[in-house]
């Protein structure tokens, strides 16, 4: 694997509902087109999304927190 100058500046809005589709924007650096981005609940069950890359430096991510 290579590394990166992968950074999260920011994530917005800083909460969400816990039902329905949650869409977040993270801000950072060096994203790319292939990004993923997961959820982790606190008993472990891995939340996917749909990511939805806006450039290198923005990603929208869309949850289904109602699965």
């Amino acid at each position: 694997a290579d590394l990166t100058t992968l950074a999260v500046r920011s994530v917005t809005p800083n909460q969400v509902g816990n039902a329905g589709t949650a869409t977040i924007k993270i801000m950072g650096d060096d994203f790319r087109s292939d990004s993923e981005v997961q959820l982790i609940a606190s008993d472990a069950t891995v939340i996917e999304s749909d990511v939805y890359y806006q450039d290198s430096t923005t990603l929208l991510v869309a949850f289904d927190l109602a699965a």
